[in-house]
């Protein structure tokens, strides 16, 4: 069972999927089943406008919160660091108090795209606290800068969060240049992403490249140079040629009767 909201605050869309395999039943049972359809329908609306139910959709509006990040287009976010780690750290003697004065950027995904459930995740661990992210919404992919948290999470590390985030901001400023710095803001509206999820993109292009080799003869050497395919026959393994026969009668007629 899905229920998805419609838009409308008192409207949701309820998906209800089961199987009755017709082999299984008698003819004379199928006219139940429309009945059978009938009152799981008066049920659904019985429990869906209950006072309970509308209860727990209240509770389930505050039970997460999205967040989004803004304003990094110079790089990557800031990680607080323990000490010096290598020469990407960088100091912020703003960050004495904190003890948080070495800073280093916040390393990217192998598709070099920034995921805000990731960072999140990774500062409040440098911070000493734990915090456990998502990356997606009602089973939908959110996109890269905004990930959900349960609200009474996110309220307990909360004050921790932004004491070290404002100096993050020294630091990305410190590190980057400009005046501009990273900024997150709370109780947003999800982006949903709309693509195909980069993992089913994979698998489609393994499995299209899988097809496209087995199309190609084995007889057939395939050379990669650069962005361009070289097919190297082996001449070994060249068809033989056939001859095929012909009627000299009646091409002999067609001979003698052509002059010049």
């Amino acid at each position: 069972i899905i229920s998805r909201p419609e838009g409308n605050p008192n409207r949701f869309r309820i998906i209800l999927v089961f199987r009755t395999p017709e082999k299984r039943f008698a003819a004379w049972a199928m006219p139940l089943y429309s009945m059978i359809a009938d009152m799981v329908h008066k049920a659904k609306d019985r429990i869906l406008n209950s006072r309970a139910w509308q209860e727990m959709r209240r509770m389930d509006a505050n039970l997460y919160t999205v967040l989004s990040m803004r304003s990094f287009n110079r790089g990557p976010p800031m990680l607080p660091e323990a000490g010096d780690q290598d020469s990407e750290t960088f100091h912020v003697a703003a960050g004495k108090s904190l003890g948080l004065t070495t800073w280093s950027r916040f390393p990217l995904s192998d598709t070099g795209r920034f995921c805000l459930a990731d960072y999140l995740w990774r500062f409040m661990q440098k911070l000493g606290h734990k915090l456990t992210t998502h990356k997606t919404l009602d089973g939908r992919m959110l996109v890269g800068y905004q990930c959900v948290v349960l609200r009474e999470d996110w309220e307990k590390v909360n004050p921790f969060f932004w004491e070290a985030f404002r100096i993050q901001k020294a630091a990305y400023r410190h590190a980057n240049g400009g005046s501009t710095a990273p900024s997150l803001t709370q109780d947003v509206s999800p982006n949903l992403l709309v693509e195909e999820p980069e993992e089913w993109q994979r698998s489609t292009s393994r499995a299209s490249s899988a097809s496209s080799a087995s199309a190609i003869p084995s007889s057939v050497k395939m050379v990669v140079r650069n962005t361009f395919l070289e097919l190297e026959e082996d001449v070994n393994h060249k068809p033989p040629m056939r001859r095929t026969r012909s009627d000299m009668s009646c091409l002999s007629g067609e001979v003698d009767n052509f002059s010049v």
